[in-house]
């Protein structure tokens, strides 16, 4: 967490810890959190999910869920991701830029097509990342990925990322689900409610970055848009109800 924090300019919200998440959840009447491991290093893999795993069984915090975690240079990616579907998890969280690969890249396919006939749900942190200079997965190499790859469930974090322009023009309209942190407490409220409209609230996920950015503020951001109560009952929770096809 110190390090990231190093290349992270805002408020951090909480410690990172799993503790501080799920009060965090209970101090807001969240029913629960998803949260999105990432392994920086393909060595990180393996354990990663396993203690995620041990940690959902032993419910020992019990606001909390997890995806797992997979990065494309870990030479079991494909066992893990069998032992992810065996035990439960609902989807993988992939950064392409700690990971080092571009979203349409020829060589992930292999892995993105496995982990979908698997029905894991592919969550990719999309746009700007502060600790890097490039994009990795920006949105026109995103909507080339989905055309090519029709099918299941791809979920692009920070709704796109933050060129307005080409997630307008690219992912808009799209067979992809759009998540919100970071973009709730930091664009227009008028551009988010723009993209909802057209993007339909049916396909919008909720999500706060913590702990980069505090659970309560990017709530009321949502209730702040002004959408229509089943507009906001869909995307704080009952679209991911019906995703991960359990009552969460």
């Amino acid at each position: 967490m110190a390090a990231l924090s190093q290349d992270w300019n805002g408020e951090v919200a909480l410690d990172g810890t799993p503790g501080a998440l799920d009060e965090s959840c209970r101090q807001n009447g969240i029913d629960r959190a998803l949260v999105m491991p990432v392994a920086t290093r393909p060595d990180q893999v393996a354990g990663i999910n396993r203690w995620a795993y041990s940690l959902m069984q032993k419910k020992t915090f019990p606001h909390l869920q997890f995806f797992g975690a997979i990065h494309p240079q870990y030479e079991g990616w494909a066992a893990e991701l069998q032992r992810l579907h065996a035990w439960g998890f609902k989807g993988i969280k992939l950064h392409p830029d700690y990971q080092d690969f571009y979203v349409d890249e020829e060589r992930m396919f292999p892995l993105y097509s496995l982990a979908l006939e698997l029905g894991l749900i592919i969550l990719f942190h999309a746009g700007r990342d502060p600790a890097f200079e490039e994009i990795h997965c920006p949105p026109h190499r995103l909507a080339a990925l989905r055309r090519r790859l029709p099918g299941g469930v791809m979920v692009a974090g920070h709704m796109g990322g933050e060129n307005a322009a080409e997630v307008e023009e690219y992912l808009l309209g799209l067979d992809l689900y759009l998540e919100t942190s970071m973009t709730l407490t930091d664009l227009p409220a008028e551009r988010v409610r723009r993209w909802i409209a057209v993007h339909g609230a049916e396909k919008i996920l909720f999500g706060s970055d913590s702990p980069w950015t505090y659970q309560a503020k990017s709530l009321e951001a949502v209730y702040k848009l002004g959408l229509t109560p089943a507009q906001t009952a869909a995307v704080i929770g009952g679209n991911a109800r019906k995703l991960l096809k359990r009552e969460i």
